[in-house]
């Protein structure tokens, strides 16, 4: 071959090696591909919580893969279990639920304690709820008179 068609001949297959490289086509991309990443544990900010009747808090929760890797948008489901379930309401604050508020009603299940699960995936995780009874308060009559008030709904009687 003379040089001129070799030369010819090289330039015409770079070229060809270049637009392929260029597009794409010769050398295919290295996109990340989304992984789906699984839910192993979910995190806490609070382990352990104290309510008495009408109280609410606050409960923050992560959700990490396997590299202790937050997962954003990761959903979590919230449960009251062993019993308490008419004493406490859970509320969403966001639409994945990772930060919900928890909240003591009036309801009938005092000085218990129980439990709140959140489930991700196959991972979770439980919050410990102490439901406390009121605190015992004194009323001071200011003409000096006491009424006694008796427990479990019992009719008080007046003393003089």
């Amino acid at each position: 071959m003379p040089i001129n068609q070799r030369f010819l001949h090289c330039v015409l297959t770079l070229s060809i090696v270049f637009s392929l490289a260029i597009t794409n086509y010769a050398f295919p991309s290295k996109r990340s591909r989304p992984v789906k990443r699984t839910p192993v544990r979910i995190v806490l900010d609070k382990s352990e919580l104290q309510l008495g009747p009408n109280q609410t808090v606050e409960v923050k929760a992560k959700v990490l893969d396997a590299h202790d890797k937050q997962i954003p948008n990761a959903r979590i489901a919230w449960k009251v279990i062993e019993g308490a379930e008419n004493s406490v309401v859970i509320q969403p604050v966001n639409k994945t639920q990772t930060d919900v508020l928890i909240k003591r009603t009036g309801g009938v299940s005092r000085g218990v304690a129980t439990k709140i699960q959140a489930d991700s995936g196959a991972a979770t995780t439980a919050v410990t709820l102490n439901l406390q009874n009121p605190a015992p308060s004194e009323i001071f009559f200011p003409d000096g008179n006491s009424i006694n008030l008796l427990p479990e709904g019992k009719k008080p009687s007046k003393s003089m």
